[in-house]
């Protein structure tokens, strides 16, 4: 039989309360998950270089690909007929499209020139390690940001998840220090949680009634620490946020029924 200190979440919930700042603080924090950003949209046209080629073949791309970016600078309508010419085989079909585009896709070359378009505006020739890239920032789609009040029943549900578990995690801690000092007994870690002392009735290894119907009950009770030296247990998982901590207080050595 056993002693126990059983401790769920519903111990660390009653006296919380929502601290409509904090709420706001936390959107303010979180924005990101309660909208979407801005999207820029991008085509390009690719003139392909092969690794390893030379600076008069390097040069030679260059110069077709000024040539492309200085007529779809003239008239950015014409981009994608002149993607046909890309030789990018991916995009060149869809007029050189790559649709959304966030940084850090293409790296810091491809960035530094596409970031600093305005939309409608076509770049010079961009060297990036596959060849001369012109870049066209077809569209900005702007982004959308939920308000407050419309969020604010998420906000607060995962808040009170947050703390309820912080505050399980504190109680179960102190449970755990307190059975520290004493070793042998529970009535400190039932003290330090604010909960009952219980205790069980007898059970075997194999099958038992109440909290000793749990099988990690059962194992962690008949474990060498606890059984034969009188020790109290480590936290025995139930479910999630729900633990027990127990000692044996009555056990009854196995024999033959007379």
């Amino acid at each position: 039989a056993i002693e126990y200190v059983e401790l769920d979440q519903s111990a660390a919930q009653s006296d919380l309360v929502v601290d409509e700042s904090v709420l706001r603080q936390r959107y303010e924090e979180q924005k990101a998950q309660y909208g979407t950003p801005e999207q820029r949209v991008a085509s390009h046209i690719l003139v392909a270089v092969a690794e390893g080629a030379d600076a008069k073949a390097d040069a030679a791309a260059k110069e077709k690909a000024t040539g492309l970016a200085k007529q779809a600078q003239a008239n950015p309508a014409i981009f994608a007929q002149l993607a046909s010419a890309s030789d990018d085989l991916a995009s060149k079909d869809a007029g050189g499209d790559l649709g959304p585009i966030e940084k850090g896709i293409f790296g810091d070359e491809f960035d530094k020139a596409f970031f600093a378009l305005k939309p409608g505006q076509v770049s010079d020739p961009v060297r990036l390690p596959d060849g001369w890239h012109i870049l066209h920032y077809r569209e900005l789609i702007a982004g959308a940001l939920r308000p407050f009040e419309e969020v604010r029943a998420e906000i607060e549900e995962s808040y009170l998840a947050t703390e309820k578990e912080r505050a399980f995690n504190d109680i179960a801690n102190k449970m755990l220090d307190a059975a520290g000092e004493t070793a042998t007994s529970l009535e400190p870690s039932a003290k330090a949680a604010g909960r009952p002392l219980l205790r069980s009735a007898a059970f075997s290894r194999a099958a038992g009634e109440g909290i000793a119907a749990i099988d990690a009950v059962r194992k962690a009770a008949f474990s060498d620490d606890v059984l034969k030296e009188g020790k109290v247990s480590s936290l025995v998982e139930i479910e999630p946020n729900h633990v027990v901590l127990l000692r044996v207080s009555e056990h009854k050595q196995e024999a033959i029924l007379p």
